[in-house]
């Protein structure tokens, strides 16, 4: 395919949501541009530009982000420039997405000596909503199987396996999993409280556990049940009032049942704890009594506002507009004009008698200093 690839990746047709976000010098002018574009229609064996096209041309940083995610850069420039900031950070969420040949905006007139990556951002066209098809182990934005929900940023999908591990993944699409291994998958939320039952192979007892799942780490599993051979995992569930039916036996071989709300038999503990010992008689048998989950609605999070954008700093991207270039000593915000009140004219009198040999004059209903006002104003 050719010499000095920076990517490489399965073309999409009219695919908005993959955004790709460069910085490149142009080869006339010598100053470095930032843009966010998509590509939503090629014609096969064409080439096409990033930059201006000019010679010399260069690009300098290229991502390609599936879910239109914006990313924060670290820009560090050359010592010899006159910039008053030789380091900075940039964010391309401040710069709109744009058609492929778009110039961008101006990011610096100065020699840049590096970019470095620093912090993926959040998508900023909306969440993906995400399904999961069981039968293939897939995930897909195709409605098939079951809807795991939005994602957004950082958002992560909880995978829980048979036996007895969880692991947490990111929400690609090319995303894989072992759907004969697989229990269940749902959207990771940190405050969500995971409930089990399994047992100890050495002990020979079953034991409740309930704990919330304190790792980040992703593509990693952990074992939250004992790490004995032949110990498993007999029960699971997310639901915040989870119930089972217990099959007992006792010495004497009679058989008994018992149904246990089982938030209300232990309380949240350690993802590494054994749990508590569930009865001292034969369990036969543990059936779950199935509950649908409860719909949790997602927070809104407005985006914060940096403090950047609060004290007017110049280091919003914008056509002309460089981060590193010498600026003059703050101004400060003129404050907004009041707009002018307009004082009503006073209630008109009540009328008097007129007298023989007078003539009523009464005041006007609107005074003149009130009519040659600005009534757009008004």
């Amino acid at each position: 395919m050719g010499k000095g690839i920076i990517h490489v990746g399965v073309f999409k047709k009219n695919d908005d949501r993959m955004v790709y976000n460069a910085v490149y010098q142009d080869g006339t002018s010598g100053y470095y541009y930032a843009k966010r574009f998509a590509v939503t229609s090629i014609t096969r064996d064409k080439e096409y530009q990033i930059t201006k096209g000019t010679k010399g041309s260069k690009v300098l940083y290229f991502t390609a982000n599936p879910n239109s995610e914006s990313e924060i850069i670290n820009v560090t420039l050359s010592p010899n420039s006159k910039a008053r900031r030789k380091v900075y950070d940039f964010d391309f969420s401040e710069i709109a997405i744009k058609g492929r040949g778009a110039q961008g905006n101006i990011f610096s007139r100065y020699r840049i000596k590096a970019i470095k990556f620093k912090e993926k951002g959040a998508s900023t066209i909306g969440g993906r909503d995400i399904w999961y098809d069981a039968a293939i182990g897939r995930l897909n934005t195709e409605e098939r199987g079951q809807y795991l929900g939005n994602f957004n940023g950082n958002d992560a999908i909880l995978v829980m396996m048979k036996d007895g591990s969880y692991e947490l993944t990111n929400f690609e699409i090319t995303n894989h999993y072992e759907y004969d291994k697989v229990l269940f998958l749902r959207k990771f939320n940190p405050k969500k409280v995971v409930t089990a039952i399994h047992f100890d192979k050495k002990s020979k007892n079953y034991y409740v556990k309930r704990f919330l799942i304190e790792t980040q780490t992703l593509e990693k599993r952990f074992l939250f049940i004992s790490e004995n051979p032949g110990s498993k995992l007999e029960f699971l569930s997310l639901h915040p009032e989870p119930e089972v039916i217990i099959h007992k036996k006792d010495a004497k071989g009679t058989k008994s049942e018992e149904q246990i709300r089982l938030d209300q038999f232990i309380d949240i503990k350690g993802w590494k704890a054994l749990g508590n010992k569930l009865g001292s008689v034969e369990i036969t048998k543990i059936v779950g009594i199935e509950k649908e989950e409860p719909i949790e609605e997602e927070p809104v999070n407005e985006p914060p506002v940096s403090e950047n954008e609060e004290e007017g700093s110049d280091e919003v991207m914008d056509e002309g507009n460089d981060p590193g270039e010498e600026t003059p000593e703050k101004v400060e915000k003129p404050t907004k004009k009041p707009k002018p009140t307009v004082k009503l004219p006073e209630p008109l009198p009540a009328k008097t008698p007129v007298k023989e040999g007078e003539t009523h004059n009464p005041k006007p209903a609107f005074p003149s200093d009130v009519i040659q006002g600005n009534l757009f104003e008004i």
